[in-house]
Formats: structure tokens, sequence, C-alpha cells
């Protein structure tokens, strides 16, 4: 449903009022219309006199745009460059308060701007006022965007700008945004795999993997209003929408979707991805993506082993170890999600309406794909600086294998780096790479409840260097039998 304005509703009122003095008027003074008698149109009519009165405000007020006249109030940018000043001796926000403010750096501010000055969106005609300096407006953006629950009023208050230049602004900085996306979002071309995979290989041991995949909700503070609006009704939330992302492992958003609505399953819309319906063009014969157990496996996906009766102890050792190797990789997923809405307060409720108007859907994916560019730009720019406000300790922390530079032989890679057969079992690639852990994957031994340690011979090492209290060592089955 529509907005209705405060002109709209004084329009109604004063159109209604005026039509009933006019019948009004007619009744009380039929006797002398009838006969001819024109006295009543005269100043002493008191009926007639008010009639005037509402028919000239109902005049007025049809051709103006506001409900009565207002002074034109203009910005006051000395709050911008108050908070913008780090120069003084006494800088009204120093580096970590500006941070949290405004969810990125002086520096990273500035090279916001020059990403973003030359969008079509910030070109200015001949006519007209004057626009506002590109970087106030980004800083309304990151302002806004930057704090949960944040309102029109609120950043009014907060910024001393008028509510239509607040949202003019932050709507001209989300189709600047959205004017660079192809630069910013976008996924890996051969090359580009090639040094994930590698660098996910070095850190976590587990070759060919080009992406980590999860998925999210988004709340919505706002009760939807359409006709489907109960499918927006999630699991964790009264009102969401899901939205998977793929990234790598510097954290860079490369895939997402977020079209569907909070009650549908992760697998389902992940089949609706174009990197699902052709992964041809998406990865090599050899590629893959690491997710958890959310998903159906296949040659191009690899997830976690699910649990046997929501018991992961009854999971076979070799399974547990590889969700033990696959999780330390895959938990950078976790990590994009805490560092994306850290950043991005907005994200947690969307304060937006979702109606029946396809625009209104639009609106919110060009907002979030403004919140993408920001994070991906971000994460590239700073290296992670986050805000005081932000808090991760939720996401679980990946600690590094003992040896990084431990790396197979050729021969024994020559397994997973071969394609799959058409028509092969879903599970092949993870079998593969089941196997390809089972044997080689050494897990680290602190941090752990359990720690599992394979060796090629028992005289290699001793148990007692490598055993700890509450630890488990376990050899191959060619050791157990020489034993």
């Amino acid at each position: 449903m529509p907005r209705i304005s405060a002109r709209a509703i004084a329009l109604r009122a004063l159109t209604a009022s005026t039509k009933r003095l006019r019948q009004i008027f007619l009744v009380a003074n039929f006797a002398h219309l009838a006969t001819g008698n024109w006295s009543v149109f005269n100043q002493s009519n008191e009926s007639f006199i008010a009639l005037l009165l509402f028919q000239r405000r109902l005049d007025e007020l049809r051709e103006t745009r506001y409900v009565s006249e207002r002074p034109y109030r203009k910005y006051d940018s000395r709050v911008f460059e108050r908070d913008l000043d780090d120069k003084s001796d006494a800088p009204w926000l120093n580096d970590a308060e500006f941070l949290e403010k405004y969810r990125t750096s002086r520096a990273g501010l500035d090279h916001l701007t020059e990403l973003l000055k030359d969008a079509p969106v910030f070109k200015e005609g001949k006519r007209g006022r004057k626009m506002m300096p590109i970087k106030y407006q980004i800083m309304i953006w990151l302002h806004f965007f930057g704090h949960e629950g944040m309102t029109n009023r609120g950043q009014r208050d907060a910024l001393h700008t008028c509510t239509g230049l607040c949202e003019k602004a932050r709507e001209r900085v989300i189709s600047a945004f959205n004017h660079i996306r192809d630069d910013w979002i976008y996924w890996p071309d051969k090359d580009e795999r090639i040094k994930i995979s590698k660098r996910i290989e070095e850190e976590y041991f587990l070759p060919n993997c080009v992406g980590l995949m999860d998925g999210t909700l988004f709340k919505l503070s706002v009760e939807p209003r359409c006709f489907d609006k109960a499918d927006y009704h999630g699991r964790k939330y009264q009102y969401s929408l899901t939205c998977n992302v793929i990234c790598d492992d510097e954290l860079q958003i490369r895939e997402y979707l977020a079209e569907f609505p909070g009650s549908a399953h992760d697998s389902q819309f992940w089949r609706h991805m174009g990197i699902y319906l052709n992964p041809t063009s998406y990865f090599s014969e050899n590629e893959y993506v690491l997710t958890d157990t959310a998903f159906e496996a296949n040659w191009f996906c690899i997830p976690a082993y699910k649990c046997i009766g929501g018991n992961h102890l009854l999971l076979p050792p070799d399974k547990t170890e590889f969700n033990f190797c696959l999780a330390r990789a895959w938990v950078r997923s976790e990590h994009v999600m805490g560092v994306w809405k850290g950043r991005m307060p907005w994200l947690r409720g969307i304060r937006m309406v979702l109606s029946d108007d396809p625009k209104s859907m639009e609106n919110i994916l060009r907002a979030l794909d403004a919140t993408i560019v920001f994070h991906n730009i971000m994460t590239k720019f700073d290296k992670g600086e986050m805000p005081n406000d932000v808090d991760l300790d939720a996401v679980s922390v990946v600690t590094p294998i003992d040896d990084p530079d431990r790396a197979p032989i050729p021969e024994e890679r020559l397994v997973l780096d071969g394609a799959i057969q058409v028509g092969a079992d879903p599970e092949t690639r993870r079998r593969q790479l089941l196997r390809y852990v089972r044997e080689h994957y050494v897990r680290p031994t602190y941090g752990s409840p359990v720690s599992t340690i394979y060796c090629e011979s028992p005289d290699d090492v001793s148990i007692d260097e490598l055993s700890l209290p509450g630890e488990e060592l376990m050899l191959s089955e060619e050791d157990c039998e020489e034993d």
C-alpha cells in the first residue's frame, strides 16, 4: 500500500468539508433561491462566507506542493567539515570514532569518493541548485546503512540535513555503487581461480577449492505488504529474506542470490543460481566449492558429512576428520557474513517495505548490491579494519596447520585433478577428497578436543611426543596390521 502524504490527506479533508458546506448553504437558502431572491449571496450570509473561505483554501492547496508555506532549509555543511577534520589539536572525531560513525576511515572515504565520482548520477546539469559535494553524500549513505534501525528523522537530527536531501543522497550513492558493480562482484577467471586454489591449499590443505558457500538470512523489520507474505516467515525471524553467498579465502563476495523468502531452504535457491545451472562456465573440471551439510554433493560442490541421528560422535573417524579439515576453510564464509553485516548493520533489520510491486524487491536488491560492493572495496583497501562496535567473537577462529608448506607429490593429485565422468555418482568427488584427507591430512594438535594424526610409519614418530592428554592417535590400517 503506497504511503499517503500530508498534502493528500489535507486535500481529501478540505474537499469533503467544502462539499458539505455547499450542501448546507443550498439547503438553508433553497426557498430564497427558488423564488429568484439572490440576496443570499452577500457579505451578511455566514454560510456563504464560510463556503467562500473553504473554496479559496482548497484552490490554494491544489496549486502548491505543501500543506503550508515553509522556508527553504539548507543543510549545515559544518557538521561534515567538523567530522572530517583531523588536523586540529582536538578533533571532534578521532580515528576510531570516525570509523564507528561512517564505517570506514577518512582515507577509505577518500578512496570511495575517487571510485564513485565519475558515476552518471553525479553529473550536474546547467540549471537548478548546485549538488551537495559527493563526499558528503557518501557520508550520508554510510551513516544510514552503518547504523541498525536508522530512520530519516534520526539522520536529519544527527547530520543537520533535511529529510528529502538525505533520501536523494542515499539513492544517488546506491546508483553509483551499482554503476561499478561488475568491477567488484564477479566470478574469477581461470588464472585467478588457480591463485585462489593455491592459497587455500597452502593454508587449509584442500586442493582445487576455489570458493566457500553459505546461506544467511536478512531480517525484514517491516511486515511485507504482499499476497505471499506468509512465505517470508522464516525459521529465525518473523519475516526475512534468504541469501546464498559464495566467497573466496580473502573475504571477497564472488557470487550471491537473494531473491527468495525466508522460508526457502538453502539448497532450494542454490539450484536456481547460474553457477549451479551452468557449472562448466564457472569451474574447470577439477574445481569445486566447499559448503555445509545443507547442500547436496556433486562434482563442483562438496558439503560436509551429516551427523548420524543428530549425533556427530556416530560418524566414522575418517568422516569426522574430513569435516574438521573442511570446516577450517569453510568457516571463512562465516567470517564474511560477520564482517559484511558488521560493517553494514542496516542488514540486520532491513527497514524497507516489500509489496506486490516488483520495484519494491528491486529496491532492496539494489541496496544489497551497494553494500556488497562497499564490502569488497573495503576488504581490499583496509585489509579488515573494523569499527569497535563490531563483535565477531561468535565466529570461529581459523587456526593454521602445523606445516603450511607441506604438499603432496604430483602423483597423489592425479585423481583429484581429473574430471568426473558424465553420469557418475554425485558423491564421487567428495569420496575422492575424503580419501585424500584421510591419507595425507595432519590435524593441528592444539585447540581441538580430539586430535587425529596419520603417519606412514610408527617408527618415524613417537607416540609420547604426539599424544597429549585426552587425545587419540590413529594409525593407518597397514600400521595396525604390522603391529
